[in-house]
């Protein structure tokens, strides 16, 4: 087994990344002599797995930035091809949530994604704005997509971000997808190509498709089914407040409370723009203790005697309720 050098390892980086903020923290580390914190970024890879990638963002390879996912994506296009000739046409969806930190963002995820599937030829479905994590998992089985990748960390704390990979079920990848989706990016790590990401190179790419408006119409209207007391959900005496814990939730809960005829969203005021610095939880879970401090507040405020919260890319719910004692 070859000794690890982590002037070779940063090196290697600096050649392969396409951030300049994170090639530059790597370069600053690697001319100051750094090399136990260049091992520490660069010595070990985030691991993929069923939950797809998860961890911090920052430069190096345990880290979750555009070259780890640009690799990521290159593995997970050889899986698919190995498993299905039309995995192309089909295509794959793309959905972002708001977290950030300096020059790497979700959307910045997501967009090297998209620029690398496009550069396979294959068809890319984009949600544009930050959704709901459901939206990739329906846009798969809606649109018959091969894969669908979501840029989230869900509820992790503020510094992390993440890649969740939905099969063409419209489910996360079950095994052995997952062993060999990861055996494919270890196979793949050079990046085959400079890839663009600018908004010619993505959005107006002939085989990139907005569909945000699409897959938010037809997912309400798949929704709009469940409801069987339509006619009387206004009136329900139940007094509901709402938190979005920071994250992507308000805008689409708030249609999906019109979309069953309830009375409006109230929602938690301090809580319900997307803010990736979670300015009032600590975790940004609803299942942590502290998380629904201010969702209390609010709903005690309003006399309100139930609370819906969801995590920060809503696809987790929480439900509360004050008991007469």
């Amino acid at each position: 087994m070859a000794t690890f050098s982590s002037v070779a390892a940063a090196v290697e980086y600096e050649s392969w990344d396409p951030n300049a903020e994170t090639r530059a923290a790597v370069a600053q580390l690697r001319e100051a002599g750094k090399e136990s914190e260049l091992e520490a970024i660069l010595g070990s890879r985030l691991q993929f797995g069923t939950a797809g990638l998860r961890g911090p963002m920052g430069p190096g390879y345990n880290r979750m930035n555009e070259l780890v996912v640009m690799q990521t994506c290159q593995g997970l296009i050889r899986y698919m091809d190995s498993l299905d000739a039309d995995a192309k046409n089909k295509g794959v969806i793309i959905g972002f949530d708001h977290r950030e930190l300096g020059s790497l963002s979700s959307k910045a995820l997501a967009r090297i994604s998209a620029a690398v599937f496009l550069s396979q030829g294959y068809k890319t479905y984009l949600l544009e704005g930050f959704v709901p994590t459901p939206f990739v998992a329906f846009g798969v089985s809606h649109l018959g997509c091969a894969a669908g990748i979501m840029v989230t960390a869900s509820h992790n704390p503020k510094a992390d971000n993440g890649y969740k990979v939905y099969w063409n079920n419209g489910s996360q990848i079950v095994p052995p997808h997952d062993t060999g989706i990861a055996s494919q990016i270890d196979a793949n790590l050079k990046p085959w190509q400079t890839y663009d990401t600018t908004y010619a190179g993505v959005e107006a790419n002939a085989l990139a498709h907005d569909v945000t408006y699409s897959i938010a119409s037809a997912y309400y209207k798949a929704l709009s089914k469940l409801s069987n007391q339509h006619q009387t959900n206004y009136t329900n005496p139940v007094k509901t407040v709402y938190t979005a814990m920071h994250g992507v939730g308000c805008h689409w809960v708030k249609q999906a409370f019109e979309e069953f005829g309830h009375r409006p969203l109230d929602a938690v005021p301090c809580q319900a723009e997307a803010d990736p610095t979670f300015p009032t939880v600590k975790f940004p879970n609803p299942e942590e203790k502290g998380a629904l401090d201010e969702a209390m507040k609010h709903a005690d405020k309003q006399g309100a005697t139930l609370i819906l919260a969801n995590d920060p890319d809503a696809d987790r719910l929480a439900v509360a309720e004050k008991l007469p004692s």
